[in-house]
């Protein structure tokens, strides 16, 4: 035999009668955070900062490599300058992005070997293409092509090449 508890408080006992409900504490806010929130939102903020600066720079440092490029789709492989626009193009570039004063005095076969050399072995060949600068002789389509082909590939490793031959 259980006894059930009385729901009501008993009206002979004057400390049941002055019970009130349980109260819950307010809920928790979000704000104000604590210390360690402030310190990871700074970290974040200063990282997403840095990558945009880093990218920012990044891409100002390529913009002559994305134009030189643009510049190379855009030349007429028929034309008898071809040769000479390549490497007026090519030498616009490497004097961007290497040491003004050693590039500038490049020439004829220096300028030719230089361009090799940022060059896979295999791929080597501006010598023989860019000879034909200053004759009134075209280059016949293919030896075009291949002339288009080399620059593009030098202009694509140009920034990075530059850099590890002429270290500042």
């Amino acid at each position: 035999m259980t006894q059930s508890l009385p729901t009501q408080p008993q009206a002979g006992n004057p400390m049941l009668a002055q019970m009130q409900d349980i109260q819950l504490p307010p809920d928790i806010s979000l704000w104000p955070l604590a210390p360690g929130w402030y310190l990871i939102l700074a970290l974040v903020l200063l990282l997403c900062l840095t990558l945009a600066w880093y990218i920012r720079k990044r891409q100002r440092h390529l913009a002559p490599q994305r134009a030189a490029l643009q510049e190379l789709s855009h030349l007429n492989a028929h034309t008898p300058e071809l040769a000479w626009q390549v490497s007026t193009l090519l030498k616009r570039v490497a004097l961007h992005y290497g040491p003004r004063e050693k590039i500038a005095a490049l020439g004829g076969d220096a300028w030719s070997a230089l361009l090799d050399e940022a060059l896979p072995p295999g791929d080597a060949g501006f010598a023989v293409l860019l000879g034909s600068r200053y004759t009134p002789q075209t280059l016949s389509p293919e030896q075009a092509q291949t002339l288009l082909s080399l620059a593009e590939l030098w202009l694509k490793q140009a920034p990075r090449w530059l850099a590890g031959r002429f270290p500042c």
